[in-house]
């Protein structure tokens, strides 16, 4: 956090966050190197499987969908209706920060159908992003080719970085 608030007050141009990953990253690996990481037990994010997405229909047969539809109600409801919400103040606090107008019916209707989308590629549910939206109105993103440019260099990163990122501590996430 030092290291951001520093560089983001003297060194303006240079990219903070990405400073800040850097500088975590180097002092979880100096506590390694002199208390031994036995000892400092830093929980790291590890190695993600890039295996292509399995396409499948979800089983909304009565036997199997009966059984997993009524433990999962409630918690599907909140981590739904969390979501929504999550995405529906990023979108006014972004809107506000950028001058925008948002339509919160299409944020809604966006995010239902990514949600219905998602669940035929086994995905996790999506909803906003405060940190890709926040970082694109400050370095003057404007369309939403900024998002395909993100996900592009995301994907890419996690190919060809992954046995760095692998090596990040949570606690520097």
């Amino acid at each position: 956090v030092i290291s951001g608030l520093i560089v983001k007050r003297w060194f303006k141009k240079w990219p903070y966050l990405i400073v800040c990953v850097i500088v975590g990253m180097i002092a979880a690996k100096i506590l390694e190197f002199i208390f031994g990481s036995g000892t400092v037990n830093l929980d790291k994010l590890g190695t993600m499987g890039l295996s292509p997405l399995p396409l499948s229909a979800p089983d909304f047969s009565p036997e199997n969908f009966a059984e997993a539809a009524e433990g999962l109600y409630t918690i599907a409801f909140v981590l739904s209706f969390l979501g929504l919400m999550q995405s529906c103040v990023i979108a006014r606090a972004m809107a506000i920060k950028s001058g925008q107008n948002v339509n919160m019916n299409q944020e809604v209707i966006g995010q239902g159908l990514s949600n219905i989308g998602g669940s035929f590629l086994s995905c996790f549910p999506s909803c906003g992003s405060f940190n890709r939206s926040a970082s694109n109105i400050e370095t003057g993103a404007r369309t939403p080719l900024a998002g395909l440019i993100s996900a592009i260099v995301l994907g890419l990163l996690m190919i060809f970085a992954s046995p760095i990122v692998a090596e990040m501590p949570i606690t520097v996430m």
